[in-house]
């Protein structure tokens, strides 16, 4: 393999992991604040059917990078309500959206698109989105482990009575 293959292997591997790093980074920093977040999932699979279905209603990517934030943040503010507001079961919740979400995207993209999920795009490789993402998810992977505030959570650890 070439400098340049390996190059843009490793390019395309942090691309496609950011939005996974980005999750986890939620994931972590829920469980450290003491509350359960089951519904990543169903907050990725939103934000990435809102992402693909405004970038190619409006051919630009940055627009669908902004509708699939806002639609992962609306699914979790949902779960929050229901959780906080309604005194629901934070794990039924957070598994009512991971459920809700597939189905939404399925019968949005079946009205919107013809289709069953799959959403005809046109190949965002190489997009300058798609970099500033991952430079994101690296940055906020770095500051959360080397801010005072990330280092205080990894010196708490599982036991808030240490601090």
């Amino acid at each position: 393999m070439s400098l340049e293959g390996f190059t843009r292997l490793v390019s395309a591997g942090v691309a496609a992991g950011a939005p996974i790093a980005l999750a986890a980074l939620g994931g972590l920093l829920t469980e450290a604040a003491g509350a359960l977040s089951v519904a990543l999932e169903g907050a990725m699979l939103a934000g990435a059917f809102a992402a693909a279905a405004v970038a190619v209603a409006t051919g630009n990517a940055a627009l669908g990078l902004a509708a699939g934030l806002l639609a992962g943040a609306f699914l979790g503010l949902l779960v929050g309500f229901a959780a906080g507001r309604l005194r629901a079961d934070v794990f039924v919740a957070g598994l009512a959206a991971n459920l809700l979400a597939p189905g939404a995207a399925s019968l949005l993209s079946e009205e919107l698109f013809g289709t069953k999920g799959v959403i005809p795009a046109p190949s965002l490789a190489g997009a300058p989105v798609l970099a500033i993402m991952a430079l994101a998810a690296l940055v906020i992977v770095a500051a959360s482990a080397l801010t005072p505030f990330g280092l205080r959570l990894r010196a708490v650890g599982e036991r808030n009575e240490a601090a």
